[in-house]
């Protein structure tokens, strides 16, 4: 008996030791750990309301995986369908014919039809926070249940780009009963629907197994409200969160060697400038050429930017030049001609006043130096965003730090802000009332080739005016886990994630 036991023991030992080998030593499998299905995004903003046509502050991550929009950016920020399978543009360049696809529900079932996007632009338009809408959608209208007109107000203006990032389709009927509830409770079409606001903030959300693109990998995501940068940082490295969508130099240096992370870069529409402002500089057309000439942009992006940018040749980024790029070429650094322009100027004792935000400390620390080449003393003064803006408005800023330019803006758009009449820049510029005319006509005119016309007579205008030293156009950057992939890469440069997307690394 003890023997047959003895036995019994030995073969079921042998039989455990025999799978252990087979399963660990033989063939060196290991168990998969199961495939990754959370999502963890850390946000620029907190959410503090749903409703993509309210305008309020709040976490447009967690809009775009809610919400679709009717065309959407590939890799390359180029316009692909997405709510519209297709389009159109008539013969005079301004109107768009857009056909819906017949297989899109919301959240609740209902169907998607051409009313639910009338009725989130009628509702857009309705809000004076959408104002500015009017700069890139003129009108629309409903032709039958899935066909839908959208009329530019001109021949250049970037009406797909606003759609894509800007307009967001919510359903009529949802919204229409209880617009405040809809607000904090949203229905839309998109990857992901809303599960809860947490009391820190963060957004949780549940795929959309009805998806019309299909079921999205990524099973629940949680949006978490922004941290400091270097506790944002320090999330990514211990993998708390999975994508930082906004990384800067100083966190760049933190995690390029973390072989964890990875990043993903992307150059965008926006551009940092150096702006001349104030009486002195408007009244000294010599001290203004001797800083655009003066300025060493090139050691500025490798210096203050850590080398994430591209040298401007234009007055604004590359993206936004488009077919006018080399329009009105920028002058570029050259020291002799600073110094000659410098001996022409009236005043060089007195030191300019270079008003900055604190992120630029860098930057205008690599313009100080420059300048001081010149013997033109510069004094940094740092203010907080809103009093740097209050400043500016005010026409007390003599030189300031700028970055500008979005991915609905176009060269037409621009020209406005150099008016005399113009809040932001040009109250504060030595502008003309030739230019001003021009800008007049420029806002007045649809016809696409006249406009042209138009945009590169201001643009040859305001270079010569040198009002402004467009210092390079700005690299945009993320950070991600590699646990995960599929991010695309114009999220970097337009802040539009389309999380559904995204799938577990291979």
């Amino acid at each position: 008996m003890k023997k047959s036991i003895s036995l019994v023991l030995t073969v079921l030992i042998t039989m455990m030791l025999i799978s252990g080998c087979t399963s660990n030593t033989e063939t060196g499998n290991v168990p998969e750990s199961p495939a990754k299905t959370n999502l963890v995004v850390m946000s620029a903003a907190k959410a503090i309301n749903y409703d993509p046509t309210v305008g309020a502050q709040t976490d447009t991550i967690a809009l775009h995986s809610i919400f679709d929009s009717l065309v959407k950016f590939d890799d390359n920020a180029d316009i692909i369908p997405y709510l519209a399978e297709s389009w159109e543009l008539d013969s005079s360049g301004l109107i768009y014919s857009f056909k819906l696809r017949k297989d899109v529900k919301f959240h609740d079932g209902t169907a998607l039809t051409a009313d639910d996007v009338v009725y989130t632009l009628d509702t857009m338009k309705a809000n004076p926070v959408y104002a500015m809408m009017a700069g890139w959608i003129k009108s629309w209208n409903k032709v039958d249940d899935y066909t839908i007109t959208i009329e530019r107000p001109n021949g250049l203006t970037n009406t797909m780009n606003y759609l894509a990032g800007q307009v967001m389709i919510i359903p009529k009927g949802a919204h229409s009963k209880d617009p405040a509830g809809f607000a904090m409770n949203p229905v839309g079409s998109g990857a992901y629907k809303f599960v809860s606001i947490e009391p820190d903030g963060s957004t949780k959300l549940e795929s959309n197994e009805a998806y019309f693109l299909g079921v999205p990998e990524m099973k629940t995501i949680t949006i978490k409200a922004p941290l400091d940068p270097s506790a944002a940082i320090l999330s990514l490295q211990t993998g708390e969160i999975d994508i930082l969508t906004t990384v800067n130099g100083t966190q760049l240096e933190q995690i390029k060697n973390d072989s964890k992370i990875t990043t993903i870069a992307f150059n965008g529409w926006s551009q940092n400038g150096l702006y001349l402002m104030g009486e002195r500089l408007n009244n000294d057309p010599n001290l203004r050429q001797a800083i655009v000439y003066g300025v060493n942009r090139q050691n500025l992006i490798d210096l203050a930017a850590f080398g994430l940018g591209t040298l401007s040749q234009d007055l604004f980024a590359k993206r936004v030049m488009g077919e006018f790029e080399g329009a009105a070429p920028v002058p570029g650094y050259n020291l002799d001609m600073a110094k000659e322009f410098v001996a022409k100027a009236n005043d060089v004792v007195t030191p300019l006043v270079l008003s900055i935000t604190p992120d630029q400390a860098i930057m205008a620390q690599s313009i100080q130096s420059d300048l001081a080449a010149l013997g033109l003393e510069v004094q940094i003064e740092q203010l907080e965003m809103n009093a740097f803006y209050e400043k500016l408005m005010n026409k007390e800023t003599e030189m300031g730090i700028m970055m500008l330019g979005t991915f609905q803006m176009t060269v037409d758009s621009f020209m406005f802000y150099y008016a005399s009449y113009s809040p932001f820049i040009g109250n504060a510029i030595n502008q003309t009332p030739e230019y001003d005319a021009l800008v007049g006509q420029i806002m007045m005119t649809a016809d696409g080739t006249e406009l042209r016309k138009l945009c590169i007579q201001a643009l040859e205008h305001v270079t010569g005016m040198n009002i402004q030293v467009p210092l390079f156009d700005t690299t945009m950057m993320l950070a991600q886990n590699k646990t995960i992939e599929n991010i695309s890469p114009q999220s970097a440069g337009t802040y539009v994630f389309y999380l559904g997307d995204i799938k577990a690394a291979k």
